[in-house]
């Protein structure tokens, strides 16, 4: 009986890292999406702000119906001003969608932190009951269940380490690239590099590649082929 329940558990485990998996590839997505709209509105307003008479076609005005005050100076003459607001207050609120973001990566680190931590009690169960015959084979239900006794717990634990690893290094480098945006804006005047927020942006986009979930999700599906 002890071994069914070992197998219930690595299911229930595997499920969690593969809906975690899901979880984490939406949220990089959408805060890709939104750090690449604060990195293009930064470097919009600071041109701008740097430039003796500023373009009109820079000034971008498609936010201000988002703003209430901003309306507010539209409608009474000051378009330039609202534009402005309209892009103050959304470069504020993008800030801290991504720092929402950050923390809802950092809550699917500790999911997979929290699966593994029970897949090493769920080893340590299997191992003390592994001489113990498992009942599922007589039960008649016709399922086909993986041979729990077959497992290489060892690697399993390694790759899911391994990939616990590569999380909190992302999230860690996320951590920073967005760090980075912020000292830009303090920075950008002196150096004069309006490329840079565009090389963060590409940094963002391509840092999940470095996660590999792979080499766990084809493994637990593997298993539960």
């Amino acid at each position: 009986m002890t071994l069914d329940v070992v197998r219930d558990g690595l299911e229930k485990q595997f499920q969690v890292i593969l809906s975690t998996q899901v979880k984490w590839q939406g949220t990089v997505i959408k805060s890709g999406e939104i750090f690449t709209s604060l990195a293009y509105n930064l470097v919009r307003e600071l041109r701008l702000s740097e430039a003796e008479k500023p373009s009109q076609t820079l000034r971008s005005f498609k936010l201000v119906p988002e703003s209430a005050p901003a309306s507010t100076l539209f409608l009474a003459g000051d378009a330039d001003e609202a534009a402005h607001l309209a892009s103050a207050e959304r470069i504020e609120g993008d800030f801290d969608c991504l720092e929402g973001h950050l923390r809802q990566l950092c809550d699917h680190v500790k999911s997979v932190e929290k699966a593994i931590h029970r897949l090493t009690a769920l080893r340590n169960l299997g191992c003390r009951s592994s001489s113990l015959p498992s009942p599922r084979g007589d039960s008649g239900d016709g399922a086909e269940h993986f041979p729990i006794e077959l497992l290489s717990w060892q690697a399993l634990l390694s790759e899911c380490q391994a990939l616990l690893n590569r999380l909190r290094a992302d999230l860690a480098f996320r951590g920073g690239l967005l760090r980075c945006l912020a000292r830009y804006v303090f920075t950008c005047s002196t150096r004069g590099d309006f490329g840079a927020p565009q090389r963060l942006c590409f940094l963002w986009r391509q840092a999940d590649q470095v996660v590999k979930w792979e080499n766990v999700t084809g493994l637990v599906e593997e298993i539960l082929s």
